[in-house]
This record gives structure tokens, C-alpha cells and sequence, in this order.
């Protein structure tokens, strides 16, 4: 079984970059071997990579599905599921913001209730996905059914996808969202702002062509600017 997990042109090295030999045999990509060690473990309380990583979370950055499966197939592991790594992700989230769809769909089968699963910033997996432009993955959410509650759901600055999208200037995630009707476009968020106003408060000066994409696809699915009133001109440290 070792031998599998040894197999680099620096061996050592490669156990020093991980700290445990889960993380190593997640890392051969070979499915019996990490299930021998996974049989072999009790807890995977002290088991983190230098990232803060549990072998799941790993298993998920690398999107190696077969890893995250032989994990979440034995019912003691399947409680990693609910452990963020240093930054306060949850597995979810990094499969969300990768773009690991396949991964994503293995969680949602296995355990339904992590589609609920906030971050630090109070994001769900779909606002994850919209603030880094996962547009694959945005178009699958939609269609299930069980995420429907998660289409305007808010962060804790309120924003939605749509104006994590606009924020950071993903015209093809603008347009997916824009026409799905169960996406509310006149929502503010805590400043104050529309997802129309979002773009031109960040990018006015000088946008980039994404930006200006992202600008002209929100004026053509006639999204609007806030009310005045609502609406807040001034700078201030933290926007």
C-alpha cells in the first residue's frame, strides 16, 4: 500500500507537504488505496493539510470525485462534510467556486441540508458560484429545484448572485440570471444599490471590456437603477 503512496520523484517531500497520509494517498488518485487508509483511521479530527484542509476538503480542491465518494461512503467521515477549512469554506463552497459540478451534485445527493451552508461572508453556494463567475454552475443550480430558495437569498452585505455577479464583472453570469424570471432584479443591497448600480459604483472610470459587457447586458434586460432616495452616492471606507 505504501508504495503507492511514495510514488514521486521526491517522496519526501511530498509526505512533508501533507500532513497526514490520507492527504498523501488522496494525492496517487488511486481509490483502493485511500479507502485501506481511510479503514485505518478512526477520526480525521487532527488530519489538515498546511491549508487547514481535512482530507474531503482536499479531496474536493483537486475535484477528485471518486476521493470525495470513498469518503462520504463511510458514515463516520461523512460529518467532514460540515467542516470549513482556514478560510470558513465548507466543501460545498470550494466545489462551488471551482466549478466542480460533478462534486456538487455528489454532495447534494449525500447530504441535502449542506446546500443551506453559509460562508464567512454569509454567501450560499450559489452566491459562491456567482461571485466567481461559474457560469456552468450557476446554469445547473438553477434547474434543481431544492436550490430554488437560494435565487435571491442575500449575503451579509445583501447582496445576491446577481449583484455578486455585476460586482465582479461576469456578463455571462449576468445573462443567465437576468433571463430566469425567478431572479429578482430590483433587490438593494445594504449601501443601497440595485445590481445596475453595483457596476457603475465600481467600475465607472475605467471598466474593462468584461465590465462594460456586464454593464450592457444588464442595460439590455432593462434592469433598474435604485430610487434616489435609496440610493447612495458617497464614498466610505469598506465599500
Amino acid at each position: 500500500m505504501m508504495e503507492y503512496i511514495i510514488q514521486s520523484d521526491n517522496p519526501d517531500e511530498r509526505l512533508k507537504s501533507r500532513n497526514s497520509f490520507v492527504h498523501a494517498g488522496i494525492g496517487t488518485w488511486n481509490k483502493e488505496v485511500l479507502d485501506k487508509l481511510l479503514r485505518c483511521q478512526s477520526s480525521l479530527n487532527d488530519l489538515v493539510d498546511e491549508n487547514g484542509r481535512t482530507p474531503l476538503s482536499y479531496a474536493v480542491s483537486i475535484s477528485y470525485l471518486d476521493g470525495v465518494c470513498c469518503i462520504l461512503n463511510l458514515k463516520a467521515f461523512t460529518e467532514y462534510t460540515y467542516n470549513r477549512d482556514r478560510d470558513g469554506f465548507y466543501p460545498i463552497h470550494m466545489a462551488s467556486r471551482n466549478s466542480h459540478i460533478n462534486v456538487i451534485q455528489e454532495f447534494l445527493k449525500r447530504c441535502p441540508d449542506s446546500r443551506e451552508l453559509l460562508n464567512p461572508k454569509g454567501q450560499n453556494i450559489l452566491n459562491v458560484a456567482a461571485e466567481n463567475g461559474s457560469a456552468n454552475t450557476i446554469c445547473y443550480m438553477l434547474k434543481i429545484y431544492e436550490l430554488e430558495n437560494l435565487i435571491n437569498e442575500r449575503d451579509k452585505d445583501g447582496n445576491t448572485a446577481l449583484h455578486l455577479a455585476s460586482r465582479y464583472g461576469y456578463p455571462k453570469v449576468v445573462s443567465i440570471l437576468t433571463w430566469d424570471k425567478r431572479v429578482c432584479s430590483e433587490l438593494v443591497n445594504d449601501k443601497g444599490r440595485m445590481t445596475l448600480d453595483v457596476i457603475e459604483y465600481y467600475h465607472y472610470d475605467l471598466p474593462s471590456f468584461q465590465q462594460r459587457l456586464t454593464w450592457q447586458t444588464l442595460r439590455y434586460a432593462n434592469v433598474p437603477r435604485a430610487p434616489r432616495g435609496k440610493k447612495r452616492h458617497s464614498y466610505e471606507p469598506g465599500d
